[in-house]
């Protein structure tokens, strides 16, 4: 969605449908799975609400159960762990905070959220891949 948008074709796919499935892929832990039923994880929780986003479709999304599911990813390290009962990381530790800052710029922030959606995205992922880097040469 997110390639899609920045190249202006989002009309060459059905937004609408893309959204039911992934609402649908939304867990009774306020988590999303890679499809229905599946395995709540934090990297696939930003995909989904950045793609929502895109495709204005978070009207769908259970906000209060999923800030509690993002709530429950602190470790006793201190750390972020990407889902229950695994330890925290730096990947899934940036996961969750690139997600709880997307959450305030979409449901806080009126203008032009794909804007700042996408400018938060490419930072994030360029922040990914230099501590990456710096960590791991």
């Amino acid at each position: 969605m997110l390639t899609l948008s920045i190249l202006n074709s989002l009309q060459k796919v059905d937004v609408q449908k893309s959204n039911t499935f992934i609402s649908s892929c939304q867990n009774f832990d306020g988590g999303y799975g890679c499809v229905p039923g599946a395995e709540s994880h934090a990297g696939q929780i930003f995909c989904c609400i950045a793609s929502l986003s895109i495709g204005h479709g978070l009207d769908a999304v259970d906000r209060d159960t999923l800030g509690w599911w993002l709530s429950e990813r602190q470790c006793d390290s201190g750390g972020l762990n990407g889902r229950p009962e695994k330890q925290a990381g730096t990947n899934f530790s940036s996961f969750v905070l690139c997600f709880v800052k997307i959450i305030s710029f979409l449901f806080y922030t009126v203008n032009d959220q794909r804007h700042a959606l996408r400018s938060l995205i490419h930072y994030f992922h360029f922040l990914t891949i230099s501590v990456r880097y710096i960590l791991f040469p």
